[in-house]
C-alpha cells in the first residue's frame, strides 16, 4: 500500500496543478476514481484536492450529464464531503435533466444525499416520481438503496414504497444480506406497511440469515419488531445465531435486539439469561439509549436479572444526564416494574429530572410518578415539579395516564387539590374511555385524599353507573379499591353508593386478601400479654378492614395498628396513601380510635 501511495502522490499533484482545464467528464470521472481509490486502498488523498475538486465541481455542475452527476455525488458522499454548496449545485443539475437518470445513477444519487445529509425535498420528489414508471428495471442494490436513503433523510413517498413493496417480492433471492436488512430498516423506519414483503423477506431470509453480520442481524429484527410484524421462525433462528456469536455484537446491537424481542413478545429466555451477564466493563460501552432499551426490555418480558439491573444503576447515575426524557422515563418505569430498587438512581432521576420535565411527554411524567410511587420512593420536590408542570397540560394525557397520575399522587401521600380538580373536569366527559383498571385506581386515589372538592365527581352519578355495568370487568385488586371507594361514600353520604349485591360482593373480595404476622407483630402481642390487657389479633372490623390488634382498656376498644416500613414513604414517617386512607375510614366507620 505505501509502495502505491507513493506511486500516487506525485501524479495527484501533477493533477492538481491541471484541474481547472479538465472538461466536465473528465472531473467528473477523476472524482470517481478518486473516491475509489480512497475506499480501496484505504488512504486518504488529503482535503486540499477534494477542496479544489469541490471548486471546479461548482463551477461546471450544471455540463455533468445524469451518470456523471450520479458519479461526482456517489463520489462525495463515498469521501464524506458535506459542503452544502457542491450539494445544492449537483441537486440543481440533478434536475435539468432527471427524467434521463438510469435507475443506478437515480439510487445513486439519493443514497449520496442520505449518506451525506444534505435535504433535497425537490430532489427526492423527482426521483420518485421517475422512480414509479421504472422500478422494474431496478436490482436489488438499487431498490435496498433508494428506500434506505428515502427512510434516512426521513423524506415520506408512501406511492414509492408501495410499488417497492410489489416489484421486490419476486427479486427478494437475489438480496444480500446487507440489503435486506436496510429495506425492512427503510420500511420500518418510515412506519410503512408491508406485510406481504415483510413474510417473504423472513421466508427467503432464514436459509441465509448466518451469513449475516451483527447489524444486519440487529437491524433486522429491530424492523420488524418497529413495524410490529411477528415473524417467529425468524426470531427463533436470530436467537440462536446471537447465541453462537454474541461476542461479535456492540452495544447498541444487543440492546436493539433484546428491545426487539421484548416489543413482540418473543420469548426466548436463553438469549436474555446470556445477555443479562453482560460485564460491568462491557455494559460501560452502552449509550443512553442502549442502557434504557436494556432494563425496559427485560421489565417489559418479565425476565428476572438483579445483577444487570445493579450494574445498569452504578452505570447510568453518573451518566444521567446524557440520558432524554424518554430514556429516564423507561428506566425507572422498568425499575418500578421489576421490584428493583436503587435508591441511588431513583435520588439522580429526583435531582435530574425536574428542570427538564417540559422535555416529558404526557406518558413519560405519568411513568416516572408511577415508578416513583412503587417502589415507595420518597421525591416531593419531583411531584411538586410534575404537578406544575402537568396542571396546563392535562388535556394531552391518555386516560390510563391520568389514572396512574392521581394513583401515584394518592400512594406517595402527595396532596394537590388543584390537580385533583382538574382531572376530575377532564374525566367527567371522557368515562367511557377508561378501562376497569383505570377507573379503579382513580377512585381508590379520589378517596385517599378525600377532597370537599372531588366529592361531586367521586360520587357522581355517571362514574357509579359505569362501575356497576362493568363490575364483571374487574379484578381482585380493583374490587378491593372499589369497596374502600364505597366507604369512602358512606363517609360523605352516610350510606353505600353501590347497590347492595355489589358493594357485598366488592366486601367478599376485600376480606378474602389474607394477613401475614411480622416479627414486629409478634413482640408487641408479647408486651402487651406482659401488660396484662385484654386484646384480640387480627380482628375484622363492620367497614371490612382488620386491625393487628384490638385493646380494651376501661371498657373502650382500641384499634392497635403496627405499622412497618412498608406503611410509610421510602426512609420517611409519612404515611403511604393506603395507610392513611385505612386509619381515616376505621375511625370514621368503626368509629375507633
Amino acid at each position: 500500500m505505501k509502495e502505491n501511495q507513493a506511486q500516487l502522490e506525485p501524479l495527484l499533484n501533477e493533477t492538481m496543478l491541471s484541474i481547472q482545464s479538465f472538461e466536465p467528464k473528465i472531473l467528473a470521472a477523476l472524482c470517481h476514481k478518486l473516491s475509489k481509490i480512497e475506499k480501496l486502498c484505504r488512504w486518504n488523498v488529503g482535503n486540499e484536492i477534494w477542496t479544489v475538486l469541490e471548486s471546479e465541481i461548482i463551477q461546471s455542475a450544471e455540463f455533468f450529464n445524469p451518470m456523471g452527476t450520479s458519479n461526482v455525488a456517489w463520489a462525495l458522499a463515498t469521501a464524506r464531503r458535506s459542503s452544502p454548496a457542491v450539494w445544492n449545485e449537483l441537486g440543481n443539475a440533478a434536475l435539468r435533466n432527471i427524467h434521463e437518470f438510469s435507475p443506478q445513477a437515480s439510487a445513486n444519487t439519493v443514497w449520496a444525499y442520505a449518506t451525506v445529509g444534505h435535504s433535497s425535498p425537490l430532489l427526492f420528489d423527482k426521483v420518485a416520481e421517475g422512480a414509479l414508471s421504472c422500478l422494474l428495471k431496478f436490482n436489488s442494490q438499487a431498490i435496498a438503496n433508494t428506500v434506505w436513503a428515502y427512510a434516512t433523510v426521513n423524506h415520506t413517498s408512501p406511492k414509492l414504497f408501495d410499488k417497492v413493496a410489489k416489484v421486490a417480492l419476486p427479486l427478494l433471492h437475489e438480496f444480500k444480506p446487507q440489503e435486506v436488512a436496510n429495506t425492512v430498516w427503510a420500511y420500518a423506519t418510515v412506519r410503512h406497511s408491508a406485510p406481504q414483503l415483510f413474510d417473504k423477506m423472513a421466508e427467503v431470509t432464514l436459509p441465509c440469515l448466518h451469513e449475516f453480520n451483527s447489524q444486519a442481524i440487529a437491524n433486522t429484527v429491530w424492523a420488524y419488531a418497529r413495524v410490529g410484524h411477528s415473524s417467529p421462525e425468524l426470531f427463533d433462528k436470530v436467537a440462536m445465531i446471537v447465541l453462537l456469536r454474541r461476542h461479535e455484537f456492540n452495544s447498541q446491537e444487543i440492546a436493539n435486539i433484546i428491545w426487539a424481542y421484548a416489543t413482540v413478545g418473543h420469548s426466548s429466555p436463553q438469549l436474555f439469561d446470556t445477555i443479562k451477564s453482560i460485564p460491568l466493563p462491557r455494559l460501560r460501552e452502552f449509550n443512553s439509549q442502549a442502557i434504557a432499551n436494556a432494563v425496559w426490555a427485560y421489565a417489559t418480558v418479565g425476565h428476572s436479572a438483579p445483577q444487570l439491573f445493579d450494574n445498569v444503576a452504578e452505570v447510568a447515575v453518573p451518566r444521567l444526564h446524557e440520558f432524554n426524557s424518554q430514556e429516564i422515563a423507561n428506566t425507572v418505569w422498568a425499575y418500578a416494574t421489576m421490584n428493583q430498587s436503587s435508591s441511588q438512581l431513583f435520588e439522580k432521576v429526583a435531582m435530574v429530572a425536574p428542570p427538564r420535565l417540559h422535555e416529558f411527554n404526557s406518558q413519560e411524567i405519568a411513568n416516572t410518578v408511577w415508578a416513583y410511587a412503587t417502589v415507595r420512593h420518597s421525591a416531593p420536590q419531583l411531584f411538586d415539579m410534575v404537578t406544575v408542570v402537568a396542571l396546563p397540560r392535562l388535556h394531552e394525557f391518555n386516560p390510563w395516564d391520568l389514572a396512574n397520575m392521581v394513583w401515584a399522587c394518592a400512594t406517595v401521600s402527595h396532596s394537590s387539590p388543584k390537580l385533583f380538580d382538574k382531572v376530575a373536569m377532564i374525566v367527567l366527559p371522557r368515562l367511557h374511555e377508561f378501562n376497569s383498571q383505570a377507573i379503579a385506581n382513580m377512585v381508590w386515589a379520589y378517596a385517599v385524599f378525600n377532597f370537599p372538592s372531588n366529592v361531586d365527581f367521586g360520587l357522581h352519578s355517571d362514574l357509579i353507573r359505569l362501575i356497576v355495568s362493568s363490575i364483571e370487568s374487574f379484578d381482585d385488586k380493583g374490587l378491593r379499591q372499589l369497596h374502600q371507594w364505597n366507604l369512602w361514600g358512606k363517609e360523605r353520604t352516610g350510606k353505600s353508593v353501590l347497590p347492595l349485591d355489589v358493594a357485598e360482593h366488592c366486601l367478599r373480595v376485600f376480606n378474602s386478601k389474607e394477613g401475614t404476622h411480622s416479627r414486629l407483630e409478634n413482640n408487641v402481642a408479647r408486651v402487651l400479654h406482659n401488660m396484662e390487657v385484654c386484646f384480640e389479633v387480627e380482628v375484622q372490623l363492620n367497614s371490612g378492614y382488620s386491625v393487628d390488634f384490638l385493646v380494651s382498656i376501661d371498657q373502650r376498644e382500641i384499634a392497635v395498628e403496627v405499622d412497618g416500613p412498608y406503611h410509610f414513604i421510602g426512609q420517611t414517617k409519612n404515611q403511604n396513601g393506603s395507610t392513611r386512607l385505612k386509619h381515616r375510614q376505621i375511625r370514621a366507620l368503626d368509629n375507633l380510635t
